[in-house]
Order: structure tokens, then sequence, then C-alpha cells
């Protein structure tokens, strides 16, 4: 768990800006979203299990990991739109470009929405967790505070209209990682 996060990190520093009908990077693409899916589950589920053992307030703490599934859910959707969807578009339209573009596009569209969805429900799940958390004590509380700026950050980046390059994607990848790094240490201590 604790080396999870740089893992993400360390895939976010790979991924390639975009998916063109020459092949080459393509399969990068595969890799990258491929790691980040597995990366993103197994992190949710050290969070379940703080919120599982934390004296935290029942309603608070569900009500937050409800945000967290949906935001899972809704980059995992994302990851699979741009890593494997759009990756295999030039398969598909080798010899037809202005179909390549407009489903390419579309993939990019879709992309984008459920990404932005899955940000803003991360940062609704650090807010509604922060309350159920800081209410423990020592390492509990940190994970909460934690989870309440990276949730706070996350919120104003999609409420302003940030678009989601690779980008912008890796510096709130970079916030999502600090909350998960937090949330493993809490693991290994407890």
């Amino acid at each position: 768990m604790l080396l999870s996060p740089f893992l993400m990190m360390f895939a976010m520093l790979h991924h390639p800006e975009a998916t063109s009908q020459n092949t080459g990077g393509n399969s990068v693409m595969k890799w990258v979203h491929g790691i980040l899916i597995f990366l993103l589950v197994f992190n949710a589920y050290g969070l379940s299990l703080i919120i599982e053992n934390a004296k935290a307030n029942e309603r608070d703490a569900n009500l937050g990991m409800l945000f967290y599934y949906i935001g899972l859910g809704s980059i995992v959707f994302a990851a699979l739109v741009s890593g494997f969807i759009q990756t295999t578009l030039p398969e598909y339209f080798s010899s037809d470009t202005q179909s390549f573009e407009i489903f390419n596009r579309f993939s990019a569209i879709l992309n984008q929405a459920f990404a932005k969805l899955g940000i803003i429900s991360f940062g609704a799940a650090g807010l509604f967790l922060t309350p159920a958390l800081i209410l423990d004590t020592g390492t509990t509380r940190f994970v909460g505070i934690v989870g309440g700026i990276v949730g706070i950050a996350l919120i104003i980046s999609m409420l302003s209209g940030l678009y989601l390059s690779v980008l912008s994607m890796t510096v709130l990848t970079i916030l999502i990682v600090i909350w998960h790094v937090v949330i493993a240490v809490w693991l290994v201590k407890n």
C-alpha cells in the first residue's frame, strides 16, 4: 500500500500526450491506464480499512465512501476509455482518418467528463470523510485533515473549469497520492 501511490506517479509520468493513428505509443497508454486502474482499486481497499477501523461517525463515513466509490468508478471508466477504447480506434479506422478523428474526439470528451466527475467525487469524499476521521486520534485524525485539504483542492480545481491535460491530471494525481501515502502510513502504524 505504501508503494502504490509512488507507482501511480510513475505511471502518470509515463502517460503519453494523446492517442494517434500511429499505434506505437498506444501500448504504453494501455499499460499506464491498466496500472492506474489496479492501483486505484487497491487504494480504495486501504481507505475502506481505515473507515472500518476508525471511530468514525457512521453517516459521514458512509457518505464519504460513497463519493469515493463514485470517484473510483468514474476514474476507472475514464481510464478504460483513454487507455483501452481510444487505443483500439486505429485498428478499426486505419484507412479512414475522418472516422478516426470523430471517434477519437468523442472518446476524449467521454474521458474528460468521467475524469472530472471522478476528481470532484474524490474531493467530496475527502470533505465528507474529514469530520468522521478528525474525531479520532493520532494518525487517523491526520488522514482526515489531509483528506479534507486534498478534497478542497480537487473540488476547486474542477469548479474553476480546469481542463484535464496530462500535466494537470498529473498534478491532481500528486494530491491524491499525498492522501494515499497518509492512508498507507496509517495502515502500517495500525
